[in-house]
């Protein structure tokens, strides 16, 4: 399974990119396992995830070539 996942803000700088592909993840925990393994200042960062532009929880299953993006905290004025 192929998947496409984004970074934006300070997770950018954090991974050192700003997309990535990955394959063998079929819900968030196995994802985050995966990203907390290659990027381990992500362990430490607060952010959101969605998938296919829906936020997600951990036990939200990814579908086959989904596109997640992790995006940090934001507030609106």
């Amino acid at each position: 399974m192929a998947l496409e996942v984004q970074f934006f803000g300070q997770l950018t700088d954090k991974t050192g990119k700003s997309t990535v592909q990955l394959n063998h993840a079929t819900n968030l925990i196995q994802l985050k396992e995966i990203l907390f393994k290659e990027f381990p200042l992500l362990k430490e960062s607060k952010f959101v995830i969605a998938i296919n532009n829906k936020m997600a929880t951990d036990t939200s299953e990814i579908p086959e070539h989904a596109v997640i993006a992790l995006m940090p905290p934001f507030s609106g004025g």
